[in-house]
């Protein structure tokens, strides 16, 4: 999964734009259909092809005149994903993924000294407790 270093805020409507250099890699249209699924912490939105089998659970959405796309409801409140919220865009061959941009310690919500561990963002204060209550069990 290549990260293309684009983050970008949902709308008010659900909405979020597919960057125009996106759109001309992947030749994305006014009025192509994506189906738009979930595998774990991401939003996965594919190309329908009508010719292949549907994706299981799998919702499809149309790109408008403007290259947005609405995120299904029942996945934006599924991720805790709102207005303003900011979402990175990764491609995988031609599939697009979306993952909530985390700037927020997983544990405590700090922003500050944070350090990445298996994708996610952990505070040195939290890392710290980790340890001590990982000590406590090992004992």
């Amino acid at each position: 999964m290549r990260n293309t270093g684009i983050i970008r805020k949902v709308d008010e409507l659900g909405r979020i734009v597919i960057p125009s250099t996106l759109r001309e890699t992947l030749k994305i249209n006014t009025g192509c259909q994506f189906e738009v699924y979930t595998d774990s912490d991401y939003i996965i939105l594919e190309k329908y092809n009508n010719e292949e089998k549907r994706n299981k659970g799998a919702i499809l959405r149309i790109v408008d005149e403007l290259g947005r796309l609405v995120i299904p409801m029942e996945i934006r409140e599924n991720y805790e994903i709102y207005e303003k919220t900011e979402l990175e865009i990764y491609l995988e061959k031609d599939i697009i993924i979306l993952k909530k941009h985390e700037t927020t310690c997983v544990f405590c919500n700090e922003t500050r000294k944070l350090k990445k561990f298996k994708e996610k963002l952990v505070c040195l204060k939290c890392i710290h407790k980790l340890l001590l209550e990982n000590e406590e069990q090992e004992k």
